[in-house]
């Protein structure tokens, strides 16, 4: 009998004493249990536990009210706040353009470390550098970086006549928005870059070398071949990143905490601000809830458009 077909008990010939016998699907499960277990624990309870304070008043500073139910009022109140509107905005600029330029210089760098190069190793091995530092300390040395009585990137755009003062590009509510994007495109591009890199690698070399034959162009090449090669794994590589930078705090708050006001305030950070430092954790929660259904829904419609995308080859 195979094992996909056994019973849970059968009588061994020798020892006429029933014996316990699992199938396949149950003995998987069974190895599975406890990585089910503790994802249970760790992210299904603190998940449906924050959707269930979203929808009541709870407070660390009136613990003696415990925890009451207001239904949609958290909601409403959000919903109804220019400043949460505000976040939201700050939130799709900083992952629009952190996404986007990781993106961008990840591909390229990809591309380039598709050729054959010399010491095309030692350049791969570099390039993954940012990737590797702790962002702690990655924040730390773009915070030193950014300074604007020495650091180095005033010095360098003064010196080169771009800038006709040094600017407090932490400091000032216009910039710092832009140089914390540009601190994260730093630290997370070697991510899409080793993503796509990888994929480059499984382009077969044979159609590129007809193409190449044929005729076709660099930019044909890329169009015609790479692009419909790549298109899934590019896919996933964006929703990864996404999901990623949305939930991106450690950076922002290192370098501006969120400032100055609140030029750098993400979602990540409101809630971190309104659940422990306001000690408002229905409120928190009613947050983190919005984000999380709005992120499902994007997460379905973009892997449907961009997975529904036919390209003619």
């Amino acid at each position: 009998m195979s094992a996909s077909k056994s019973i849970p008990l059968e009588r061994s010939a020798i020892t006429g004493r029933r014996r316990f016998v699992l199938t396949n699907t149950q003995f998987s499960i069974l190895l599975l249990l406890p990585a089910l277990l503790t994802l249970a624990f760790t992210v299904l309870y603190p998940l449906l536990r924050g959707i269930y304070l979203s929808f009541h008043s709870y407070s660390l500073v009136d613990l003696a009210s415990g925890v009451q139910w207001v239904g949609l009022e958290n909601f409403k109140t959000l919903l109804s706040s220019s400043a949460y509107r505000s976040v939201w905005g700050t939130t799709l600029i900083f992952v629009a353009g952190s996404v986007g330029g990781q993106f961008v210089v990840g591909f390229m760098t990809a591309l380039v470390l598709n050729q054959d190069l010399a010491q095309r190793n030692l350049f791969r091995g570099l390039l993954l550098m940012p990737w590797i530092v702790p962002t702690v300390v990655a924040a730390l040395l773009w915070k030193w970086i950014f300074n604007q009585q020495y650091g180095i990137f005033n010095y360098i755009l003064h010196s080169l006549g771009i800038i006709p003062s040094f600017q407090a590009w932490i400091g000032d509510p216009s910039l710092a928005l832009f140089s914390v994007t540009l601190a994260n495109v730093w630290k997370g591009f070697p991510f899409h870059m080793i993503v796509l890199l990888a994929a480059l690698q499984t382009i077969p070399p044979d159609i590129v070398e007809a193409a190449i034959i044929d005729g076709a162009t660099a930019l044909q090449r890329f169009r015609y071949i790479v692009l419909p090669y790549l298109r899934y794994i590019i896919m996933i590589d964006l929703l990864i990143s996404i999901i990623w930078t949305f939930q991106s705090f450690t950076t922002i708050w290192t370098m501006t905490e969120g400032g100055p006001v609140t030029a750098t305030t993400t979602l990540a950070i409101s809630i971190y601000r309104t659940a422990f430092q306001a000690f408002d954790i229905g409120m928190g929660a009613a947050i983190g809830t919005i984000w999380l259904v709005a992120m499902l829904i994007f997460s379905v419609v973009f892997v449907r458009v961009l997975g529904g995308t036919r390209v003619e080859v």
